[in-house]
């Protein structure tokens, strides 16, 4: 059974809506004072979340094709993280250390933009994080 962890927040300062799928420049900036982190400024997204899965409770990033919706809907699968154009394979450790002070810009993508953008690593959708100076 799956668990989703992250709550549907309104908007960040600034008019940025939790909705919009890519922040950048000043976006980014307004963001750097309410999340500390990628991954606590994702887990308020309205198209992402994490949930445990298995008898582990090894986490998993989920992205969402229509926002928020039923676990079990179809537009909800496991997504992929790519940190300045590279697949990262273990995200959640990675997003938790990422200080929203090193992000340059943040999209996530749907399954059809990650696979134009990506290939078969994006089939499920993904998020793609380009850092300060690469």
């Amino acid at each position: 059974m799956l668990l989703i962890l992250a709550a549907t927040a309104g908007c960040a300062s600034g008019g940025v809506s939790f909705t919009d799928t890519t922040f950048q420049g000043a976006e980014v900036r307004d963001l750097e004072e309410q999340f500390s982190t990628a991954f606590e400024f994702l887990r308020a997204h309205g198209r992402v979340s994490f949930a445990p899965l298995g008898r582990q409770g090894d986490d998993v990033m989920l992205v969402y094709e229509r926002g928020r919706s039923s676990i079990n809907s179809p537009g909800t699968r496991e997504g992929t993280l790519f940190v300045d154009n590279r697949r990262v394979p273990d995200p959640i450790p990675y997003l938790r250390e990422l200080s929203m002070s090193q992000v340059e810009s943040i999209r996530i993508l749907r399954a059809s933009e990650a696979s134009a953008r990506h290939g078969g690593d994006g089939r499920t959708g993904a998020v793609s994080i380009t850092t300060r100076g690469s």
